[in-house]
């Protein structure tokens, strides 16, 4: 017999009253369906076959663990912590998009020589993957908010200065033009002054810097302008959107990911130099570009970069850093208290004072070589044990060893070294004594920590980017199950509760079999027909103690 067969006779034969019904869940929930109302707690007793077999994995599913809050400096800890508390979000989501900005406001005016011509600059790129509704918006907000401020009052100090640069060079153009015109019109005796003059305005137009308005971050942006914006600033430039449209930035859309396009953000990760030639307009040359990018888009948006070809090939998605929190949707506090206004004002004293460092007298500025930071002997040991470690994790057998994961696990490394030089920063509050001082210890093993939180959230990522559609489902309604905590329940609840994954009963049921056959849940009797209108409960499950089991 089949075991649901079985099930049915035994339960069928110990029913005698309402009550048996009720154990058995096979009276409807609701009283408008026929049916006193009763209670629905069942003795697993009552249930045939309720040895329950330990499930079996649905993917290589990782425990994947909360950001390690307590490894960040106070003035960050402190902020991290309100905001989530105030936001009712993940320590993750503000954790990840602050330390973004904070490597966004040093930009290229520093670096960190890890050792001998090991030069990593600042900047990271992020994504923190989120489901719609989870206020990821107002945390992104809350860290532009700062930025955003501190780059208006300087774009209204640099006004006066922008204005009066594009006014010369504008006069400038206009003399060159004269010239040209009278050195070609100019007699044969005259030819040699007349050029001479000529030349000698193109010189003094070439000398002459225009001063962009003063602007860090951007939102959507294609290639092209995404170069222009990193001439005019410098090299600096920063995007940090939790609705960006990524392939738009990339150059997906318009050319399926062409050299021309992706070089641009291929190169700004690492500080290669760009030169980006148009014929509609001048070069776009950037010497020293310093991009960040962080992103917090819903969870299929990061699996759709995951799978797409040309961005892995190119080494677009290996030079993100992941992470992919468990969202608070349905055990949010409507009470919402607001962050104490001493942790807000140290978290934005950082970024007003790397911005002034960064601009200072007004627009942006050439400085020459960034500053450059090292490590103290004690953290480069630490550096020199962890990336000896990473490079045994990329061996065939090891946890970064698989073909999708070594191009991420060769660049974790200097990742990491990054982060340390960030959370150094930070410790000194964006002071100018935290370009002149060695990266400590603390801060190179706090790097290490926040990259091992960064190895386990990668590896679920790429993990999930080759799932089919019956078991992506299915992790949906398993994820339910685990954050309600019921031990029973009816196909039509599980629809509603993940309606935004599976949208049709159609959809939903071959993820429901799934589960069924790998343990999660098992298929109760039908309950029989009580001869009463109504609609009946449909298909209801019991879940395995076990998912609930730690």
């Amino acid at each position: 017999h089949h075991p649901s067969t079985r099930r049915e006779e035994h339960t069928m034969s110990q029913i005698k009253d309402d009550n048996d019904l009720a154990k058995a869940g096979l009276l409807p929930d609701d009283p408008a369906e026929g049916g006193e109302v009763v209670s629905e707690e069942v003795d697993d007793d009552e249930h045939p076959g309720d040895e329950w077999a330990e499930p079996i994995p649905l993917t290589d599913n990782l425990q994947l663990p909360g950001f390690p809050t307590h490894v960040l400096p106070e003035g960050l800890r402190d902020w991290v912590q309100e905001c989530a508390k105030t936001k009712q979000v993940p320590e993750d989501l503000p954790a990840m998009v602050a330390i973004g900005a904070v490597g966004a406001c040093t930009g290229n005016t520093a670096r960190i020589r890890v050792q001998g011509d090991h030069v990593e600059p600042p900047n990271i790129y992020l994504m923190v993957a989120l489901a719609s509704g989870a206020r990821k918006t107002a945390v992104v907000a809350a860290v532009r908010k700062p930025l955003s401020k501190r780059l208006r009052k300087h774009a209204l100090e640099s006004r006066e200065s922008v204005a009066e640069g594009f006014t010369r060079k504008r006069i400038q153009k206009r003399r060159l033009e004269r010239a040209i015109d009278e050195a070609a019109e100019a007699p044969s005796p005259e030819d040699d002054e007349a050029t001479s003059r000529a030349m000698c305005a193109a010189k003094k137009l070439q000398e002459l810097e225009t001063q962009a308005t003063t602007r860090l971050l951007a939102d959507d942006v294609t290639p092209e302008k995404l170069a222009q914006l990193l001439c005019e600033q410098k090299g600096n430039c920063a995007i940090i959107d939790s609705d960006c449209d990524l392939e738009q930035i990339f150059g997906g859309r318009r050319s399926r990911g062409s050299s021309i396009n992706m070089s641009v953000v291929l190169k700004a990760h690492s500080g290669e130099e760009i030169l980006v030639d148009r014929i509609s307009r001048e070069s776009d040359h950037v010497e020293n570009p310093c991009l960040t990018l962080v992103f917090v888009p819903q969870p299929i948006v990061v699996e759709n970069f995951i799978n797409n070809k040309e961005y892995v090939h190119r080494g677009l998605t290996a030079r993100f850093l992941y992470s992919l929190p468990q969202d608070n949707l349905g055990y949010r506090d409507s009470v919402q208290p607001a962050i104490t206004q001493n942790v807000r004002a140290r978290f934005e004293a950082i970024f007003e004072r790397l911005l002034e460092r960064m601009f200072g007298g007004g627009g942006p500025r050439s400085r020459g070589a960034p500053t450059e930071l090292r490590m103290d002997r004690e953290g480069l040991a630490a550096y020199n044990k962890f990336a000896d470690e990473v490079e045994t994790m990329l061996r065939p057998d090891g946890p970064l060893g698989s073909e999708a994961l070594r191009p991420w696990g060769s660049k974790l490394a200097g990742h990491m070294a990054r982060i340390a030089a960030l959370l150094h920063i930070a410790s000194w509050g964006g002071l100018p004594e935290a370009f002149e001082q060695p990266v400590a210890l603390e801060w190179v093993q706090a790097a290490i920590v926040i990259s091992r939180y960064c190895i386990v959230h990668a590896r679920q990522v790429y993990g999930l980017s080759g799932l089919n559609q019956q078991t992506r489902d299915a992790l949906a309604v398993l994820a339910w199950l685990k954050r309600s905590g019921i031990t029973e329940f009816a196909r039509r609840e599980s629809h509603i509760a993940c309606r935004s994954q599976c949208r049709t009963i159609r959809t939903l049921q071959p993820a429901l079999t799934l589960l069924e056959e790998h343990e999660y849940i098992r298929l109760l009797p039908p309950a029989p027909s009580s001869g009463k209108p109504g609609r009946r409960r449909g298909p209801c499950y019991a879940v395995n103690p076990l998912v609930h089991a730690g």
